[in-house]
């Protein structure tokens, strides 16, 4: 009797635990009280149940009470840890990347993107960028080539947020920001359509609205006819343009391109930086490119940038002077032939 009355005030505290227990740095204190409420309520739960009708009118209301800690508050507790917490956490992350964002500068008006001194050392103690300095205006598109691991996709993730860099500031609304990995990341069990629609469903759009974007972003990208489709049935092609497809439902100002088109074959990748330089064109999105082909990038961009081996920083800049839209051929023009060739000398320097 006196282990079951202590029951329900170890819920209580475990309750209590649960909310003041990251403030007090207590975790392995409230792991050792879960496993004593999970291993004590079975047990306690039966015992009152099975106590006799004389005891329970001697212990009265108490009784009651009892049993609505072990029932309720455990359960609570849990369903606060995994459901409610997170969604806070989320919320406050949210709140403060528009709080960082603002602190670094105000929001860019002719640069929707903005690099200022941006430094990068892992906690293992590895540099990988250093100084880096440069902006993306709405209608650029803005290339980076360099050697493998000189920090190209690193400097993506700091600007979209995931990553935090350790100098410098960046500026952008990462609100509203597409996001094209080297993988298109789609889920198994939906079709293409729920795929799209993703992004938009996790922003809150109503059902509706979220299939009108997904439908105008099937068309934007040539997938109309294969909405249904999931993504097993799809070719290397089809499945990066339902990854486009998906970052464009939320008509980002800036969109980040973190090599998509790396694991397609040659014919393909044509085709598809065709079709995003159209999107490009008639989205007029501030665009941020990587990638390791400089074809690609003198091809697809309005300036080109070349990075260092690591501790990666800008070694040289290159305008593309070639007017919009662009001729598949152009890619056999001379002058085209020698801006790549330019590129390319930068390019190897870089690792001297």
């Amino acid at each position: 009797m006196r282990s079951l009355r202590l029951v329900p005030w170890v819920s209580v505290a475990i309750f209590l635990i649960w909310w003041v227990g990251p403030f007090l740095m207590v975790l392995p204190v409230v792991i050792a009280a879960s496993i004593v409420v999970v291993w004590q309520w079975p047990f306690s739960l039966f015992h009152i149940i099975s106590t006799c009708h004389g005891r329970w009118q001697d212990v009265g209301r108490r009784k009651w009470v009892w049993l609505g800690f072990v029932i309720v508050f455990p359960p609570a507790a849990v369903v606060y840890e995994i459901i409610v917490k997170p969604r806070f956490e989320l919320d406050s992350k949210a709140m403060t990347v528009s709080v960082e964002t603002e602190a670094d500068g105000p929001a860019p008006t002719a640069s929707s993107l903005i690099f200022d001194g941006v430094g990068m050392i892992f906690l293992d103690g590895t540099e990988a960028l250093r100084n880096i300095s440069f902006s993306v205006s709405k209608g650029e598109f803005v290339t980076v080539v360099g050697p493998s691991g000189c920090g190209k996709s690193t400097l993506l993730r700091i600007a979209s947020g995931l990553l935090d860099q350790t100098a410098g500031s960046v500026s952008v609304d990462r609100q509203r920001l597409g996001y094209v990995f080297q993988d298109p990341t789609l889920l198994p069990w939906r079709t293409a359509h729920e795929n799209i629609e993703l992004l938009a469903e996790l922003h809150d759009v109503n059902k509706a609205e979220r299939a009108r974007l997904a439908t105008d972003a099937i068309d934007l990208v040539g997938l109309t006819g294969f909405e249904n489709h999931y993504p097993r049935s799809l070719s290397g092609g089809m499945r990066m343009r339902c990854s486009l497809a998906r970052a464009l439902t939320l008509k980002p100002p800036v969109f980040l391109f973190d090599e998509p088109f790396g694991a397609v074959d040659e014919i393909t990748r044509e085709h598809l930086n065709e079709e995003t330089q159209q999107l490009f064109q008639s989205e007029g999105f501030a665009g941020l490119f990587i990638t390791h082909s400089i074809r690609e990038a003198v091809f697809m961009s309005t300036r080109v940038l070349v990075m260092s081996t690591r501790p990666g920083h800008i070694v040289a800049e290159f305008d593309v002077p070639f007017p919009y839209p662009r001729d598949p051929d152009l890619r056999f023009d001379p002058n085209f032939r020698e801006l790549e060739g330019n590129v390319s000398h930068a390019l190897r320097r870089s690792y001297a």
